[in-house]
């Protein structure tokens, strides 16, 4: 058994964060926040399962805006038929080319 293995093949740090995921549960964080959920996965409260790439998309989108999860592949959408994607970029995450944004922004849509 290496170092860092416990048995069964579970590492110590996965016992650890999975403590530290239970408990920002616990302190009333939601799990919609801590997996970055699809919007179609809030409106049916997380009955609904949904792909890794639902939450990859989900999780770009986020890096782009700066914004919470509830509602932001709705709001991204709004934004970029509108033409107007560049008024949700985060300002504090350095001068996003457009074609760049728009780009990341369609393929986490």
């Amino acid at each position: 058994m290496k170092r860092w293995e416990i048995g069964d093949g579970q590492m110590r740090g996965d016992r650890k964060l999975r403590r530290l995921h239970d408990a920002k549960v616990s302190e009333g964080l939601q799990r919609e926040q801590v997996h970055f959920p699809t919007d179609s996965k809030l409106r049916t409260n997380g009955n609904m399962y949904k792909s890794e790439t639902s939450s990859f998309g989900n999780a770009i989108l986020q890096l782009l805006t700066r914004r919470p999860p509830v509602e932001l592949e709705s709001e991204v959408r709004r934004a970029m038929l509108s033409g107007e994607l560049t008024s949700i970029l985060d300002p504090l995450a350095g001068g996003w080319p457009m074609f760049v944004a728009m780009r990341l922004a369609e393929l986490a849509l």
